[in-house]
């Protein structure tokens, strides 16, 4: 039996994963789809019957497709490679790319045994990337959401502006980042001050997240891997640069963390929650405010987990997720599993945890 994840070989949590697993004698497959179309060529071959299917599916590929049991779509759809495109032809063969890797993945999902565990299944992949979906569900499942306004009416976002006796932030749908002459810019969750909020314009054309400010004792960062639940207490207040948004600076302000016990109603809530989604896999964001309440602010379904080993030595992450699997592929725990740095002195490239930053 084997796990195949789909995601970027040079993904230091695929990496991670799969050196851990292999260590335990599991075979990890990796499927990944880097520099297609321009740089690498994709064939899916159909027409066959019955079992022959599996084995025609990918040809060329190495992949042993019958022997699969769990498949982790880690971060499956890179971008198109359009490095020998003519920029005219560029939307067309993007689209195009897209369409062949999720019919891909679809195939597979219809292909493979039905026993096959999928971490996450495609339609759950697709309802979580939902923002409103997610609130409203969290809020169904009892847990506290903030109030959100999602426009891009400026009249609108003001008066929901002035109703916020803590002020209001930006938050947008998934991260922003760009280039620009200097090298790239990121923007990340923001106050927003009355100058902001008299952009008119800017807030039209660019639909957003609007939300209080609220009041932040620390912030938590949950990991649900399966059956496995890891959870950060991120004393973000510490420092003026993670005080708003602390995922952009976590690793470099060394940002106070420590392992935090979930009220068992609190882990219930979750559990519903990521049960009403479809996910058994993803990384939960939450605000502990003034009053000591939880408030949900977002899941990712396939973040990143890494740097919770990294701040917090001893916390699980990365055994969390092994045993997940370890567990849907038959292979019997060790007594200890390894850690981020077990990982970064078994490669001897400790740079390596750059790539672990949250998202």
């Amino acid at each position: 039996m084997s796990l195949l994840i789909l995601g970027s070989r040079g993904d230091v949590h695929v990496q991670a994963v799969q050196w851990a697993l292999q260590g335990q004698g599991a075979t990890v497959q990796v499927f990944d789809p880097a520099g297609f179309p321009s740089r690498r060529a994709l064939t899916l071959a159909l027409g066959g019957a019955g079992e022959s299917l599996l084995d025609e599916l990918l040809p060329g590929e190495g992949l042993d497709l019958r022997s699969v049991r769990a498949v982790w779509a880690r971060r499956p759809f890179p971008a198109a490679d359009l490095s020998a495109v003519h920029p005219e032809d560029a939307s067309i063969v993007r689209h195009e790319a897209d369409e062949v890797l999720t019919g891909l993945y679809n195939l597979l999902d219809v292909a493979l045994p039905e026993s096959a565990v999928w971490m996450n299944p495609l339609p759950s992949r697709l309802r979580a990337r939902s923002k409103p979906a997610q609130l409203l569900l969290a809020q169904r499942c009892g847990l506290t959401v903030p109030g959100t306004l999602i426009s891009n009416d400026p009249e609108r976002i003001r008066r929901f502006a002035q109703a916020q006796a803590g002020g209001l932030i930006f938050k947008a749908f998934r991260p922003l980042d760009w280039a620009v002459d200097a090298g790239r810019r990121s923007l990340p969750t923001t106050v927003l001050t009355p100058e902001l909020l008299a952009q008119t314009q800017a807030m039209s054309l660019c639909p957003a997240i609007y939300q209080p400010a609220l009041r932040k004792q620390f912030e938590l960062r949950v990991l649900v891997a399966g059956d496995h639940v890891r959870c950060v207490r991120i004393d973000s207040q510490a420092d003026r640069l993670t005080a708003t948004d602390w995922r952009l600076y976590a690793l470099g302000a060394s940002v106070p963390a420590q392992a935090h016990a979930l009220a068992p109603e609190d882990l219930a809530r979750i559990r519903r929650f990521m049960q009403a989604l479809g996910l058994r896999f993803g990384c939960l964001d939450f605000i502990v405010d003034a009053q000591g309440q939880l408030v949900f602010l977002e899941v990712n379904q396939q973040g990143q987990f890494l740097f919770m080993d990294y701040l917090c030595p001893g916390i699980g992450a990365l055994e969390a997720v092994c045993q997940a699997f370890a567990q849907l592929l038959g292979v019997t725990p060790p007594p200890h599993w390894p850690g981020i740095q077990d990982y970064l002195d078994a490669v001897g490239d400790r740079s390596a945890v750059a790539a672990a930053e949250p998202a």
